[in-house]
């Protein structure tokens, strides 16, 4: 029962992944097309439900600090990944823009895991905080990772659309 909470921070992501795959092309990975508005809007509802009723079976003395964390993270990828979309239709995004906006959505949904898994485990909180900011970086790492592959990965290696970003305005900070 210790590793639900992060099947809930997994199911967070497929919530927000949920609803920008409705407007995203690049996004269609592995040949799956894209669901319409209000397919996808109640699919991330439900999978933000089941997150949460995940959450809620494990078994902690820290429950309403995992709780409070869990929901502040969500929302927080939720604006990271508002920006994202804000993005789109702007073209003077400056690098620090880019990297909160990273840094909100991958960084905080890693980062979460991390921590939560650090305050269920009974981690000392310098081992928290430390969990905390690795999970933070690998999730930056990851994004800056993905962004770059749109740009220069083979489609057929990567499993989505190369370019698929610039194809929906997104200039990509790193080229």
């Amino acid at each position: 029962m210790r590793g639900r909470p992060w099947r809930s921070c997994t199911t967070s992501r497929l919530c927000t992944t949920t609803s920008w795959t409705t407007r995203d092309p690049a996004r269609q990975t592995h040949g799956a097309r894209a669901l319409n508005l209000n397919t996808a809007l109640l699919v991330g509802d439900v999978l933000l439900g089941l997150a949460y009723r995940t959450l809620l079976k494990t078994r902690t003395r820290q429950m309403e600090t995992v709780a409070n964390l869990f929901t502040a993270g969500v929302l927080e990828v939720c604006e990271g990944q508002a920006l994202d979309m804000e993005f789109e239709k702007r073209l003077d995004v400056t690098v620090d823009e880019y990297f909160r906006m990273i840094e909100k959505k991958t960084g905080r949904l890693i980062s979460l895991a991390t921590e939560i898994g650090a305050l269920i485990g009974g981690a000392r909180s310098r081992h928290r905080f430390a969990l905390r900011r690795f999970g933070h970086h690998l999730g930056r790492a990851f994004q800056l990772q993905d962004d770059l592959l749109d740009v220069v990965a083979e489609e057929h290696e990567f499993g989505k659309m190369i370019g698929g970003d610039i194809a929906v305005g997104k200039r990509p900070i790193c080229c």
